[in-house]
């Protein structure tokens, strides 16, 4: 074991690691239109109804958590009983985002809250179109105990720009698949130290029945109180055209200290910042996933 568990920081290490770019070098990202884009889509919802708008806003390949897994938006939002359309009743509001330098690649998150029935943290992944327009590809989030407040004028914070990329998306997908399998094979062993050590500084982390926490120090100790061991198999990822932001989405199986099993599902943001991949979000929605997908 604890030779794999060498092998797989070695992985992690010559992967996310890079050198100093030159001091001339200019990066630009800017996730106002993104941001004004869920704002949009939050205030459509509000008037239209959220599967209405949710449907205008969402690609066509568009993934939302279904029950145990990702499911076509497209087909979820098409199996909803017609009497629960046109409900107004969901709100929601960006307060932390993140976007490629080219700004064609991004990622929303902030509080939800339907009409005080349901309300946590929700997860918005958003790409480009060719006409300009934005449309979400990942919709998810985690709930909470404690009801949520929306601002719909809050103060959204960034994260720091990537550094750089891979140049392309399908060679950054398979670089950060490689760290996310290495990842989980560190994970399974030590989750807190393995996890912890991928973080960008001013990262954000959602775990249900929590509010988020940024920045290292509580990001540490939010994983500190939860599982030793997690396993994570990814499933599908989605990036720039430049290759400098990533979004992964996969399986999370652990054991809590009382021996109780638990499983969800992920959502990630990789960036590649100066100091090579790092994670700026990061994500687990409680699942119960079927025993046939172990």
């Amino acid at each position: 074991m604890r030779l794999i568990l060498a092998a797989a920081f070695a992985v992690l290490a010559a992967c996310s690691e890079k050198p100093p770019e030159p001091a001339t070098a200019q990066h630009v990202s800017d996730p106002t239109a993104i941001i004004a884009a869920d704002r949009a889509f939050a205030a459509e919802a509000a008037t239209t109804g959220w599967v209405e708008a949710s449907e205008q806003w969402s690609e066509p390949d568009a993934i939302v958590l279904g029950a145990t897994a990702p499911e076509s938006a497209k087909q979820f939002y098409a199996s909803i009983d017609p009497a629960n359309r046109k409900d107004t009743t969901l709100h929601w509001a960006p307060e932390f985002a993140g976007a490629s330098a080219a700004g064609d690649f991004g990622f929303t998150t902030g509080p939800f809250n339907g009409d005080g029935a349901a309300f946590g943290y929700y997860l918005s992944v958003w790409r480009q179109q060719p006409t300009g327009e934005w449309r979400w590809v990942y919709n998810g989030g985690v709930d909470t105990t404690t009801p949520t407040t929306i601002d719909p004028a809050f103060h959204v914070a960034f994260i720091d720009p990537p550094a750089g990329g891979e140049g392309a998306a399908d060679i950054a997908k398979t670089t950060v698949a490689v760290l996310e399998a290495g990842l989980a094979i560190s994970t399974s062993n030590d989750a807190p130290l393995a996890l912890g050590a991928q973080f960008a500084a001013n990262a954000q982390v959602q775990r249900q029945n929590a509010a988020p926490v940024i920045g290292d120090e509580a990001i540490t100790k939010a994983l500190e109180t939860g599982p030793r061991a997690i396993t994570f198999k990814q499933l599908q990822s989605h990036a720039s055209a430049a290759g400098d932001l990533v979004f992964t989405l996969g399986e999370a199986r652990w054991q809590d200290d009382t021996g109780v099993d638990g499983s969800g599902l992920y959502g990630r943001i990789w960036s590649y910042t100066s100091d090579g991949w790092r994670i700026v979000f990061d994500q687990i929605v409680l699942r119960d996933l079927p025993a046939a997908q172990q």
